[in-house]
């Protein structure tokens, strides 16, 4: 189970992508906020990623952490992969 937390209008934080198993308390957040890039005038940012070979999974790797995702559908993968561009 999965799901995202969109940017705090106070306080700018965020979005936060916030992952466990289903009928368990959220283990994980991964912050998929910008950050500067230490070794480089620059920011690092989110990537999104659609597996090759699949219609239900995608990947999403930050500077991190890399995780697999399974959507229900295809459908909702796209929503998903959407959501996440647009709010990184």
């Amino acid at each position: 189970m999965f799901y995202l937390e969109k940017i705090d209008e106070i306080t700018g934080a965020g979005p936060y992508l916030k992952y466990g198993r289903v009928g368990k308390p959220i283990t994980a957040a991964i912050d998929l906020s910008p950050k500067p890039n230490e070794s480089h005038e620059t920011w690092n940012g989110t990537h999104v990623i659609k597996e090759h070979g699949s219609r239900r999974k995608f990947k999403v790797i930050t500077e991190e952490v890399s995780l697999s995702l399974k959507a229900e559908t295809t459908e909702e993968r796209e929503s998903w992969i959407t959501a996440l561009v647009k709010e990184t």
